[in-house]
Formats: C-alpha cells, structure tokens, sequence
C-alpha cells in the first residue's frame, strides 16, 4: 500500500484524497454489480437447492422477483469488490500509522478477505443445511402447518446467515480498528477473556440454532481464537 501523501498535508489536500478514494470504490462497486447480475441466477439456482426437499416457492407479490435478483446482486457486487475497497481504505490510513502498526495492519487488511471467505465457506458448506432443516422443517412432521415460501423470504434468510458469519470471522479486524481508535487495549482484552469466550459460545448457540452442538462448538472454538488472535496482534501493536 504505497502512497505519496506527505504528513504536511493541509487538511483540504486529505479531503481531496478522500473524495478521490470514494469515487474509485464506487467505480470499483458499480463495475462489481453489473457483474454480479449475469451471476445471479446460477446462485439462486444453489440457494434454492439449500431448501429441505420438497420446499415450492412462490412469488408473493408483484415484482418480487426482481427485488430477490437485486437483492442477491447487491450482496455479490460487495464480496466481489470487497478486496478492492479494503485497499482504498488501507491504501488511505497507511502513511499515517507508525511502523510496527504498519506491519499489523498489513496482516489484518490482506487477511480479512480470507476471514470472510473462509467464513461464508464455513456457512454454506456446513452450517446452512442443518440450521435451515431446522427453521423450515420445524412443525411439518406434525402437520401443523403447509409449508410454502415466498423466494424473497427464503433467500434473505440464507444471505443473512451467510452474512452473519462472514461478519463475526471479522473480529481481529474489528478489534484492532478499535484499538487504533483508543477503544480497547491488550490488557482490556486479556481481563475479559472469559467473559469474550462465553460470549462466543453464545454467538454460536444463536447463529446455529440446532440440535446438534458440534456446528455451535466449531464456530464457538474459531471465535474464541479469532479472540485469541486479536490480543496477540493488539499485543505486537503496543497497544
């Protein structure tokens, strides 16, 4: 992340910088959605085929297709361009950190995306089927209910939970911009380790609402490292 700008500058040269930044990530942003409507329909095709079997969808009002293909379109353009836009970011508050936050930061902006992936990964490949064998097929075995779906209801559920995860496997990223904003320190983070664990298996007990606790002991155990990572970055950053 190599930039130009000098710690001299005035503040509307910043401002210009800034201005310049944004208008590149809405560039960057519009050029990823135009893409990520060509690649909506595949997508939807794998997120129907999440469903439990048997699942029929329906359109329940006017238009609502079109909202679902909007919808899955916006999420894509933001992962798509996501890498992109973190580099503007960090590209913009690297000249002003020093050096050994220099190095932190480069692992936590060049990691992020992964954490993301890896985290929607995580959703799609293991976690999603059971939770929504359990939120969709809750009550049918006693016929108490018909189960009919609007698409629009469906697939912002999915994108909900894959986005949720996607978020929490942020936390080093999350924590460390706090720590650079005076918000938290090591030491902070180290008296509350406990309580952080638990709060972690609790996270994992709501995003993965099953009777099975082997998906909820997984995304507890990987948000306690990510914990874990966070001190020991927070840590070498001397904060």
């Amino acid at each position: 992340m190599e930039s130009t700008k000098d710690y001299d500058w005035s503040l509307e040269e910043h401002l210009e910088e800034l201005r310049q930044r944004l208008f590149i990530c809405f560039v960057l942003f519009a050029i990823a959605f135009a893409l990520s409507f060509f690649l909506t329909p595949p997508v939807l095709i794998r997120l129907e085929a999440l469903a439990p079997k048997g699942t029929v969808f329906f359109q329940l009002k006017p238009g609502e297709l079109l909202f679902v293909y909007l919808h899955v379109s916006f999420i894509l353009s933001v992962i798509l361009s996501s890498p992109f836009l973190l580099f503007q970011i960090g590209s913009f508050i690297w000249p002003g950190l020093k050096k050994q936050e220099k190095m932190i930061a480069l692992i936590l902006f060049s990691g992020a995306p992964f954490l993301f992936f890896g985290a929607m990964a995580f959703a799609y490949f293991i976690a999603l089927k059971p939770i929504l064998n359990f939120i969709l097929g809750f009550g049918v075995d006693l016929s108490l209910v018909q189960p009919q779906y609007s698409l629009d209801y469906f697939v912002s559920l999915v994108l909900s939970i894959i986005c949720i995860f996607g978020i929490s496997f942020q936390l080093p990223v999350l924590l460390y911009i706090a720590a650079l904003l005076g918000l938290t320190t090591s030491y902070q983070l180290s008296k509350f380790w406990k309580e952080a664990i638990l709060s972690a298996f609790v996270l994992a007990a709501f995003l993965t609402p099953t009777p099975d606790p082997i998906n909820m002991s997984i995304l507890g155990l990987a948000l306690s490292g990510l914990y874990g990572l966070s001190w020991i970055l927070i840590r070498l950053s001397g904060k």
